[in-house]
């Protein structure tokens, strides 16, 4: 819906969700969803209005007060602070890819100088919309802003995981894609499926992983010349 009323254009997708470009550009745009999300007792955590209110969330106007859909229900996890502050969970559960949506990209990351990232609908062209992932259940240790970066040159599955993708769903994890279908992904590695430790979890590195081939083969890039 947002593509279609803005000339193809993708949501802003900015590292650490920030609006893009920064304030105070005249142009400046919120992106998706904003907030950082983590094991503490910050107010991000539980604040939907960075999930809807278009102040800060550009796709707010397309989904109303309906902030619940960007929480799984089998994703309500809560640290042992948070308990005990009275939360049963986290305000969402979702990232969206990287390499969709125009914004800046975190240039930490080893794969950078490779990376690409889709702006419009019309840059899928390998591997397509119907191919190509756009929403994902996180890892709830691995959740922070609203990105989830993996490499499309990880298709032999040997690289790191950025960020670990959800597996709450009995080792399988919810996946939407850029043509508007979504499935259940079933995961295979055991370091793919990680227990929950309520402590923060990123740049886990593997060799032979089936499931980080998976993501980098469904995960946008440039067309050849791009």
């Amino acid at each position: 819906m947002y593509t279609h009323d803005n000339a193809d254009r993708l949501a802003i997708n900015s590292d650490v969700s920030n609006p893009y470009p920064p304030p105070p550009a005249p142009n400046s745009t919120p992106s998706w969803i904003f907030g950082w999300l983590d094991w503490t007792t910050s107010q991000d955590n539980t604040n939907t209005a960075y999930l809807v209110k278009p102040t800060y969330s550009l796709l707010g106007p397309y989904v109303g007060t309906s902030y619940g859909i960007f929480a799984c229900p089998a994703a309500q996890f809560a640290s042992p602070p948070q308990r005990a502050a009275g939360w049963a969970g986290r305000c969402r559960s979702v990232s969206m890819d990287g390499a969709m949506g125009d914004g800046a990209k975190y240039d930490g990351l080893p794969y950078y100088s490779t990376f690409f990232w889709a702006k419009k609908m019309g840059d899928l062209i390998l591997p397509g919309p119907a191919n190509s992932w756009l929403i994902i259940d996180e890892h709830p240790d691995s959740m922070d802003d609203g990105i989830l970066y993996t490499s499309w040159t990880y298709s032999d599955g040997t690289g790191d995981f950025n960020e670990l993708p959800g597996s709450q769903h009995g080792g399988n994890c919810g996946v939407g894609f850029a043509d508007g279908h979504a499935i259940i992904q079933r995961w295979f590695n055991p370091e793919t499926i990680h227990p929950i430790t309520y402590t923060y979890v990123v740049n886990v590195p593997v060799s032979g992983n089936v499931d980080l081939a998976w993501l980098a083969q469904h995960t946008p890039r440039g067309a050849p010349g791009q």
